[in-house]
């Protein structure tokens, strides 16, 4: 546990801003891509929420790593914003890969209440471990649900994909899980008063978000194949 708490290096700052960025300009290609493919192959359905999810997400990383720099609407309500509806669209997309139900406006209504409990602890009762919670729990569950998809998929030669692709998303959530503990346990305050299990949730992001463009274009690949 003590491992787990102990500060980082001063310099740490700066690195987490870079991952973020990093992030951002992953997400950027990997939506170029998404929609170069998605041009190729425009029956195939989860390319366009993965393409407009990686471009949402990539504006909320950007967002995000202007928090101290900007103000809280644009660095804190914006960013999580844009953040939760990406996740959603991608979560969205790997369960239609898995030709499983998507339950959007369900799904809307949690990225809703968990918008509105990270403006709650921002404005109304400020506090960094429940605002941290208030978005995460919303990515939990639609992790959650896209992995429950992989699980279920029967997709011929997608299914052992899809596979790959759920023990990514199980690794996501357990990253995710690590870092919201870290947040309510301690006395953090910012992103940026970095710990190792803030590090490690972004640079296995920006690991998952480099791994799964190549999934997502052999997810692709294989639905042509097969019609």
């Amino acid at each position: 546990m003590a491992l787990l708490s102990r500060k980082l290096t001063p310099e740490t700052l700066l690195d987490i801003r870079t991952i973020l960025l990093l992030i951002t300009l992953t997400l950027i290609c990997r939506a170029g891509v998404l929609v170069f493919v998605w041009r190729s192959a425009p029956e195939y359905r989860p390319l366009k929420p993965w393409a407009w999810g990686s471009m949402a997400v990539a504006m909320g990383a950007l967002l995000i790593s202007l928090r101290e720099v900007t103000p809280p609407l644009a660095s804190v309500i914006a960013g999580q914003g844009a953040t939760l509806a990406g996740w959603l669209l991608i979560a969205g997309g790997i369960a239609l890969a898995a030709q499983q139900p998507v339950p959007w406006r369900r799904a809307w209504i949690v990225l809703s209440a968990g918008w509105l409990g990270v403006a709650w602890f921002q404005y109304a009762h400020p506090d960094y471990g429940l605002r941290t919670l208030a978005s995460t729990v919303p990515e939990l569950a639609f992790d959650a649900y896209a992995l429950l998809a992989c699980l279920r998929a029967r997709a011929g030669r997608a299914q052992r994909t899809l596979r790959v692709l759920g023990v990514l998303v199980f690794a996501l959530m357990v990253s995710n899980m690590i870092k919201g503990v870290q947040a309510l346990a301690s006395n953090q305050t910012s992103v940026f008063e970095a710990n190792l299990p803030t590090v490690q949730f972004f640079v296995f992001s920006l690991l998952y978000c480099i791994v799964t463009l190549a999934l997502f274009v052999l997810l692709a690949a294989q639905d042509l194949q097969e019609k």
